[in-house]
């Protein structure tokens, strides 16, 4: 499901109902439904508020009984399924980039994801997006497994909504409980079938970059070992191969989850970011966010784009 242009979950819902976007971790993991479950998390609410069943995602997700939708049934399969992007692609209609709701194939999470429906025929399911710098990728372990930022911005991987309740002190208001996901969502969502990775990059100067390659998926925790064939395709890469062969294999490394192949030192900490280091990169792109694009080894560096330059934008996508 995509929002509208404020970025706000299309309602059917009366003007004196106030909607109040809530964004809580595990907190609300009890919330969830259960695999196979169809159950409604406020039967009160939902028989008191019908009007709730006009919208895709609180019909699904917290009132699925009354509106007669349960999406976690274990009848669910990849034909009816929207488990990524470019299953949405394949409904055959026109649809816009933005924020869609899926639902992945083996587990059957809710999530929402961001939709890249423009570049090279769209379909692409984003899994990291940087622009600007206003969100800080020297994240520990436990984050960037659980995601972090927003997709309407600067983000890892996606979100899942858990429960809409309504608020105790206001029976007109209602919370949307969500709970990032992160590396364990891009394992499962990789997993399904061979994937294409696409990088796309911006320099300060306006240069554009594009590097795609075959085979992509991430492996199982706790290591999330990066899987990359050969380059496909690539665009202003004065160079060979990057991704694979020397970060192909290599787990995901952290400051507090060292996984690098550097013998003396963390790769992490040393190039303050998140990544599949190996001793340590040649590519580094969830490093320090810099404005200014000079020179600077902890950056957000991609080297046959520009070496040690850290670029101004950077995209990951799979399809």
């Amino acid at each position: 499901m995509e929002r509208d242009a404020n970025n706000q979950f299309p309602m059917a819902l009366s003007s004196s109902v106030i909607v109040t976007i809530v964004f809580i971790g595990a907190v609300c993991l009890n919330l969830a439904l259960a695999s196979g479950s169809c159950v409604d998390l406020d039967v009160t609410g939902c028989r008191t508020n019908p009007q709730l069943c006009q919208d895709p995602l609180i019909a699904e997700v917290t009132c699925p009984v009354m509106c007669n939708r349960c999406p976690n049934v274990p009848q669910t399969t990849q034909a009816d399924t929207t488990a990524d992007c470019s299953d949405l692609l394949k409904r055959g209609r026109s649809w816009s980039s933005g924020v869609y709701t899926i639902v992945t194939w083996k587990t059957h999470t809710t999530v929402d994801v961001f939709c890249d429906m423009d570049t090279d025929g769209g379909g692409w399911t984003v899994f990291k997006h940087r622009v600007n710098g206003s969100v800080d990728f020297y994240q520990n372990f436990s984050s960037y497994e659980n995601g972090f930022g927003s997709p309407h911005g600067e983000f890892w991987l996606g979100r899942r909504l858990l429960n809409i309740r309504k608020d105790i002190s206001n029976s007109n208001m209602f919370q949307y409980c969500f709970k990032l996901i992160g590396l364990r969502l891009l394992n499962e969502l990789t997993s399904r079938r061979n994937h294409t990775l696409r990088i796309d990059l911006k320099a300060h100067n306006g240069t554009r970059m594009y590097d795609v390659y075959d085979g992509f998926s991430v492996g199982a925790g706790s290591n999330y070992t990066l899987h990359v064939d050969h380059r496909v395709d690539s665009l202003h890469l004065p160079y060979g191969h990057l991704l694979s062969p020397y970060h192909d294999g290599q787990p995901f490394s952290t400051y507090d989850h060292d996984m690098d192949q550097h013998s003396s030192s963390s790769c992490a900490i040393t190039y303050h970011g998140g990544w599949w280091y190996n001793g340590c990169y040649a590519a580094n792109l969830n490093g320090r966010y810099f404005v200014n694009g000079f020179p600077y080894y902890t950056g957000m560096v991609y080297m046959p784009f520009a070496t040690f330059e850290s670029v101004k934008k950077s995209k990951m996508m799979f399809k």
